[in-house]
Order: structure tokens, then C-alpha cells, then sequence
């Protein structure tokens, strides 16, 4: 008898976990992330390739106006590559070479910024050479201001 009393509690829970009653976030905002390879030359310029992709929950989303921008540790504008039109259910290759590895390599649109949630991939490059990878949903501050034409 003891036994069955100490299994209730166990089987409530389990048919709780079972039942789909609890609310588990399951990550589903558009993401847009940039699978990326920067390399030195022999004459010293820094080539930044990969693909950019996207995943959309729902309907795709058209991106207007996509922008690879490149900022110095002075978060100062450095490059700025115009991409097009993006389209989050497809791969967009990217191939830019610029004198200088950037501090911040941040992808912008108006579009990205004024849409339902979209987490969007940057990367700040550490101290040792090495880039992190963070995300911001449009909300969340970037840690350098966009050109004002990137802004709502």
C-alpha cells in the first residue's frame, strides 16, 4: 500500500508532462543566421564569405534593403555591402574583402527591424581573434547605431 502511495505522486506528474498542459517556448520567431569563414590574404585584406540563411514559421518574409554592415572597435561605420532582397526561405552567398577585420559584423534592414520578431545573428570579434556569436529580435539594443536609412 505504501508503495501506490508513493507512485501517485509520480504518475501526476508524469500524466501533467503528458497531457501538453505545460507551456514550453519553443524558439519559433524568423531567424536570419550567417554561416561565416574570414580569412587574411597574403597582402594583408580580410575576406568575410559564407551563406546567410533564414527560417520563417509561416510565410517566408522579403527582406528590402538587406545590409552586411562592418564597424571598427570605434563602432564606427567601416563597410557597408549592400545584399538586395533577401528571401528567409532561401541561402544568400556573401563574398566581402575589406582591409580590415571589423570589430562587429551586423546584418540590417528597415524590414528586419519593423516586422514580427526576426532574431538576427552578429558577431563581435574578441580579444582572441576569435568572433561571438550573439542575437538580437529588433527589440534588444545592437552594440553600435545603424545608418539611419537601416532604421524604422
Amino acid at each position: 500500500m505504501t508503495v501506490i502511495r508513493k507512485l501517485i505522486p509520480v504518475i501526476l506528474i508524469l500524466c501533467i508532462f503528458l497531457s501538453g498542459c505545460l507551456y514550453i517556448d519553443g524558439g519559433e520567431d524568423d531567424t536570419i543566421a550567417f554561416d561565416k569563414n574570414i580569412t587574411q590574404t597574403n597582402t594583408g585584406e580580410v575576406r568575410i564569405t559564407g551563406w546567410v540563411s533564414g527560417r520563417s514559421y509561416g510565410e517566408n518574409n522579403t527582406i528590402s534593403n538587406f545590409e552586411m554592415l562592418l564597424y571598427n572597435t570605434e563602432k564606427n561605420l567601416i563597410h557597408r555591402e549592400r545584399l538586395g532582397t533577401y528571401y528567409t526561405g532561401r541561402s544568400l552567398r556573401v563574398n566581402v574583402t575589406v582591409n580590415k577585420k571589423p570589430k562587429y559584423i551586423i546584418f540590417s534592414s528597415p524590414d528586419i527591424w519593423e516586422s514580427d520578431p526576426i532574431a538576427v545573428q552578429y558577431f563581435v570579434l574578441q580579444s582572441d581573434g576569435y568572433y561571438k556569436i550573439e542575437s538580437t529580435g529588433g527589440t534588444d539594443p545592437l552594440p553600435v547605431a545603424l545608418p539611419e536609412d537601416q532604421t524604422p
